[in-house]
């Protein structure tokens, strides 16, 4: 089966063939470098939602943990459920302290979420290193598919740090060498 590209001709009768090089329009260097750095920004944001993503998640595997749940979320942070599920066990005053230190390091990956989404490079790479020492907990746990997603968020929020990189060069003004 052959999927053809679909366009509209300037008198709205529909056309089933490509547009032809001498029909696209030229791109000036101003508007590529817009659009690469437009490109560079949704890159770098989509790069920093991994972390609030991360924090969610793992405040839902929380609950579901202290509840006497026997699922979670892959894309939670080891360490919160590991002490999940050591707090279920001790019950009372361990289950208090287990969620004000689960609220407190979900609070750090949203922080780190929030600086990242404002261009702070100290954010991602603060995040990428609680990440992957998390990782490193999951992976003596044996957790493999755990550890699997963990090494797929860290690719993607690196690609954010480094989308960002890239656009903030792309910014530094042109300078001229003899």
């Amino acid at each position: 089966m052959l999927l053809r590209a679909v366009s509209w001709k300037e008198d709205s009768a529909m056309s089933t063939q490509a547009p032809t090089i001498d029909q696209a329009k030229p791109v000036s260097p101003e508007s590529a470098r817009e659009q690469e750095r437009l490109l560079l920004t949704t890159q770098a944001r989509r790069g920093s939602a991994w972390f609030y993503w991360i924090a969610g998640l793992s405040l839902v595997n929380s609950i579901v943990i202290s509840s006497g749940g026997s699922w979670s979320f892959v894309l939670g942070l080891g360490l919160t459920a590991g002490v999940d599920y050591i707090a279920r066990e001790a019950a009372g005053s361990g289950l208090v302290m287990a969620w004000a230190f689960n609220v407190v390091v979900c609070a750090a990956f949203v922080l780190c979420g929030y600086f990242a989404r404002k261009e702070r490079r100290w954010a991602y790479l603060a995040g990428i290193a609680a990440y992957a020492a998390d990782g490193v907990l999951v992976l003596a746990a044996r957790d493999w598919l755990a550890f699997a997603v963990h090494v797929l968020g860290l690719f993607f929020i690196w690609g954010g740090l480094a989308a960002l990189t890239k656009r903030h060069k792309l910014q530094l003004p042109d300078t001229v060498t003899p």
